[in-house]
């Protein structure tokens, strides 16, 4: 498929977390996440750009010490694979 199973995460400012993502599709995709509302702002994390079937990869980073919303996309597929991880 083309999507993320989810458009929106969640996570305490300033904690540091592990993503965990898995392409379960034959199809290349990713996940990145920036430091802002869209795919201008600087980069946070991202996994690499890969095919599954099976593939997980992990990326750990801090999250933002301000809340609000960054964005997150496929890098592969970013106008319909996108959203948002929410600082609180």
């Amino acid at each position: 498929g083309i999507s993320f199973d989810t458009d929106r995460l969640t996570a305490p400012a300033g904690a540091h977390v592990t993503l965990v993502y898995t392409n379960d599709s034959a199809v290349q995709h990713d996940w990145h996440l920036f430091g802002g509302q869209d795919a201008s702002a600087p980069s946070i994390a991202s996994t690499q750009v890969m095919a599954g079937p099976n593939d997980v990869q992990r990326t750990s980073f801090t999250v933002p010490s301000k809340p609000g919303s960054y964005y997150f996309q496929c890098d592969v597929h970013p106008t319909i694979m996108n959203g948002f991880l929410v600082v609180k």
